[in-house]
């Protein structure tokens, strides 16, 4: 019998496998490489035989972007698995993504010229159990365990760890062990003189030699394990902490699970502010790239305080308000604040001091990005644009758009004959981008008072009046826009139904009408088909029965023709009275929307408003929305 224990659950190890003996898939482009790291393939440790029970593979953490690495090494992140699955086969496979820094460059090279063709994946054993068959290595016998895994990492390696004589890993930590590769073939398995057989047992041999496992004992250890890394963490945080004499921040960067890391990067910002002669060199070497990091957090900071919906990190230290923020700008200019009042510091601001001048560029950032955030909220709603397309524009000109006919008929070329010229005709709308916006101020009295709610609630407002005004455009589009000079909707042009009711028949109607619409040149029926129904709130209801409903909703058994035929759009803008039916895009052009160029969203500008002692935003929209073809459109009068 064997006399070293079994592993627990929670333990970790390695296994590798030959890169050139799988199915590999490689797209060189894309810098992307398919390949197997893990089959049922037995694996001998110190412990026993090893048989990883592929179909049970826990692969949670591999699909969440886990790292690629090289020998295990987590500083030699050479990539990231992009996904991981098992095959019908027993062979686990993955597609792992090589980046493009010089490392990842170099080992997919390497890669590529089969020079690198070892692949190992770090898992941890999240069940085990013994399996009834022994493996003869020598003369010992060893017991086979079917093993349940959790992979966490796979790695590209160029020489594999070997545990059969030490155990213990070296490329990780001494958690994580190595195994060594019983069996890769058939051969291997004779080289080694390893023979799997089915072992004859009793009740009493099977109670004798079959490891108890203690799942609470195991579920103690785990537990254990996991506090021993906690209170490691813990100690590091506040060792660095206490090295620079800041042993105040280390309750905050523990609290948010800062990781060790981002813990030096934060604590030598935080020196470095403190303007002293040395640390004042740290500053030159990492002090932009950190000015960077710092300022993009004190925007969303800022942003978080104007809409608590956005998310915010306190790394470089948290700011309660506009002072907190205007504090820490004079700071790093070398302004001593330690006795200025909430008074100085807004005089300071409005006399456009030059130590404040990151606060104007940090509150419009902060300020867009709260706007951006309210106007994102309210698109959700914006169901109209399933009817209208997109375009962006250079600038303020005409923008013209033009509407084809349909191509000529085909006509029969006779013997000897020439080929005849068709014609096409053209039609168009013009219209032009037009500027909407307004003004919000942050008075000296909110500055004052560290107040940001006025300033909040204005912003946030008009990011949803910038929405709702587009809704506001369209719809009186939709209802009163012209095509050619005339309205969309008459009797002439086949797009008026009148009195014309909200149920079969009324649907039947509508989508003859569409389908019998014809081209610019001819006569010829452009089939198109209702793909949207346009309805006010008073008939939501019946529509989305309609709609929905297997039977027609007032004729009980009879079949609902229309089921899931259309999409049902509403609005609080469209009055009782009248429904629509309209078709798709795909089919004909009804609506465009036109943006300035990187202008699709609402824009706020700031500046210093001497007369009135306010910080002063401006919030701009600039778009159009015009009709462009009516033969899409179907209105009916009830």
């Amino acid at each position: 019998m064997m006399s070293k224990k079994i592993p627990k659950v929670g333990d970790k190890f390695h296994r590798f496998i030959d890169l050139e003996k799988l199915e590999e898939g490689i797209d060189t482009e894309a810098r992307t490489v398919q390949l197997a790291f893990a089959s049922e393939e037995p694996y001998e440790r110190w412990w026993g035989i090893e048989v990883i029970d592929v179909n049970r593979l826990d692969l949670t953490r591999l699909n969440n972007s886990a790292a690629l690495l090289y020998n295990h090494d987590p500083d030699a992140l050479i990539g990231v698995v992009t996904r991981a699955w098992t095959d019908d086969d027993k062979i686990a496979r993955a597609s792992v993504r090589f980046s493009e820094s010089d490392l990842g460059q170099e080992k997919f090279s390497q890669v590529m010229e089969e020079v690198l063709t070892k692949v190992s994946f770090g898992y941890e054993i999240t069940a085990m159990e013994e399996i009834n068959m022994v493996a003869k290595v020598g003369d010992e016998d060893k017991k086979a365990y079917r093993v349940t895994a959790s992979p966490f990492e796979i790695s590209m390696v160029s020489i594999p760890a070997d545990d059969v004589g030490a155990g213990v890993g070296k490329s990780i930590d001494k958690d994580i062990v190595h195994g060594s590769a019983v069996v890769e073939s058939k051969d291997k398995l004779k080289a080694l003189e390893v023979s799997v057989m089915e072992k004859e047992k009793t009740v009493e041999n099977e109670v004798e030699n079959t490891p108890t496992i203690d799942t609470k004992e195991l579920e103690r250890a785990a537990f254990e394990k996991g506090q021993l890394a906690r209170a490691a963490y813990e100690k590091e945080v506040r060792e660095i902490c206490g090295l620079v004499g800041m042993n105040e921040k280390a309750d905050v960067f523990i609290s948010e699970n800062v990781d060790v890391k981002h813990v030096r990067e934060a604590l030598i910002e935080a020196k470095a502010a403190q303007d002293t002669q040395e640390v004042s060199v740290v500053r030159i070497e990492a002090g932009e790239d950190l000015k960077v990091k710092r300022d993009e957090e004190r925007v969303n900071q800022l942003a978080h305080l104007i809409n608590p919906a956005l998310k915010r990190s306190d790394v470089f230290g948290s700011i309660r308000g506009p002072q907190g923020l205007l504090k820490n700008i004079m700071k790093e200019s070398n302004v001593d604040v330690s006795e200025m009042t909430a008074d100085d510091l807004t005089d300071s601001l409005l006399s456009r001091d030059h130590s404040t001048s990151d606060f104007s560029i940090i509150l419009k950032d902060a300020a867009n990005k709260a706007l951006l955030e309210s106007f994102d909220a309210q698109l959700a709603v914006q169901n109209w644009r399933v009817m209208c397309r997109e375009r962006e524009v250079a600038d303020y000109k005409e923008i013209n758009v033009a509407r084809l006919g349909e191509s000529p008929d085909l006509v029969e070329k006779l013997e000897g004959s020439e080929y005849t010229s068709g014609t096409v005709s053209e039609t168009g709308e013009a219209y032009r981008v037009k500027d909407y916006g307004r003004m919000v101020s942050f008075t000296d009295r909110a500055l004052r008072n560290d107040d940001l709610g006025a300033f909040s609630r204005g912003l946030l407002q008009f990011g949803s009046s910038a929405a709702r005004k587009e809704s506001d455009i369209f719809y009186d589009q939709f209802q009163n826009g012209t095509v050619d000079g005339s309205t969309m909707y008459s009797v002439a042009r086949n797009t008026l139904q009148a009195t014309t009711s909200l149920d079969i028949p009324g649907l039947s109607t509508l989508r003859q009408a569409l389908m019998t619409q014809t081209g610019l040149d001819s006569s010829a029926a452009l089939n198109l088909m209702g793909s949207y129904l346009v309805v006010p709130p008073s008939l939501y209801t019946e529509a989305q029965q309609l709609m929905n409903g297997q039977y027609v909703p007032t004729q009980v058994g009879q079949a609902n023709v229309f089921l899931g035929t259309m999409q049902v759009v509403t609005d609080s803008r469209l009055p009782d009275g009248a429904w629509y039916m309209t078709a798709d895009l795909s089919q004909i052009d009804l609506f465009e929307i036109a943006y300035l160029s990187g202008r699709r969203v609402p824009m706020l500008e700031n500046r210093i408003n001497f007369s009135t002692d306010s910080l002063d935003a401006k919030i701009k929209h600039s778009f159009a929305i015009k009709a462009i073809d009516y033969r899409g459109l179907q209105k009916a009068t009830i």
